[in-house]
């Protein structure tokens, strides 16, 4: 085993390590690089980059970006765009914020539903509802179930304004007032 203490070392032509190798200063690279695992900590800087398998705790990337494979975030984590929206995926829900002048809110299996639900929600209270089981409930306000669509047929809760209405059979409960011709 030899040992040598130098402050400068100058090597031309190819050179072969076959051990670790610490470099505890800045190292400057000039070609081709090729590494087959890349450990960074701490801020890195990176031109056109091409890697099989990239691994980091924090990854800030300036320019365009193209993904030709799957991107894996580990549970509860979530992606930022610069408007603040967020894209959060956590074990069973991916939730969507979109914000700006309307804000919107995407959920799926929201409020501890089952799965398949997905809900779509806005700043201004209106909320609508898609359940895994096939059902819409549209909402006014987020309490106010104004539509619900059911296995026979639809429920509204309020009041229906139609400018036309063409029926094969009106089932009426309550107090009914007809303007017009009524057969």
């Amino acid at each position: 085993e030899a040992t040598s203490d130098t402050n400068q070392l100058n090597v031309s032509g190819v050179s072969t390590f076959t051990g670790a190798i610490d470099a505890n200063g800045d190292l400057d690279v000039d070609g081709h690089t090729e590494l087959d695992n890349v450990n960074v900590s701490g801020v890195s800087t990176l031109g056109v980059t091409s890697a099989t398998d990239l691994e980091a705790q924090q990854l800030n990337v300036t320019g365009v970006s193209t993904f030709n494979g799957n991107i894996t975030l580990t549970s509860n984590r979530k992606i930022t765009f610069h408007s603040n929206s967020t894209i959060t995926a956590t074990p069973g829900v991916l939730d969507i914020q979109a914000y700006g002048t309307n804000n919107i809110n995407i959920q799926s299996n929201a409020g501890g539903g089952s799965d398949g639900d997905i809900q779509l929600r806005t700043t201004q209270g209106g909320r609508i509802d898609l359940t895994g089981t096939g059902g819409v409930g549209i909402y006014h306000t987020d309490t106010a179930k104004k539509l619900e669509t059911t296995s026979t047929g639809v429920v509204v809760t309020g009041i229906l304004t139609a400018t036309d209405l063409e029926a094969q059979q009106l089932n009426v409960t309550g107090v009914s007032t007809f303007v017009g011709v009524a057969t």
